[in-house]
């Protein structure tokens, strides 16, 4: 299974809450607002889908950087300039360890698969 596709439709809806300056949703009148439905689709036809604020999935954030880490991740070991067996200081493991076959294998860990180092993490934070 692999994902070919990632999309995203934003709709209008009516609906009866609203939020206060901290953010927290109450009941309130009705008002049209909009919604939107991020999908994942695999080239078996499986889809996934997630309902969102629209501000959290927006297109320049989708196509500039969600596309390029979930379409064809696992299929990015072609570039001849970089080492696909060293794994990254800031993870434990490659989420994408190619088999003696040459195939690589979707993760079986949670989310995209990457085992992470977060004290690795924790001790690199960049202070602002």
């Amino acid at each position: 299974m692999k994902i070919v596709n990632i999309s995203v439709r934003v709709f209008r809806h009516i609906s009866k809450q609203v939020r206060d300056s901290d953010g927290h949703t109450h009941p309130g009148d009705p008002h049209e607002t909009r919604q939107a439905l991020l999908t994942i689709s695999t080239d078996d036809g499986a889809e996934g889908h997630c309902l969102s604020p629209v501000e959290v999935v927006r297109r320049h954030l989708i196509n500039g950087f969600v596309r390029h880490v979930l379409v064809g991740r696992w299929y990015e070991r072609g570039l001849p300039f970089l080492d696909y067996d060293e794994v990254p200081k800031y993870l434990n493991a490659r989420a994408d360890p190619m088999d003696q076959d040459g195939f690589v294998h979707l993760s079986q860990r949670p989310g995209l698969g990457d085992d992470i180092n977060f004290e690795y993490i924790d001790n690199n934070l960049v202070r602002a």
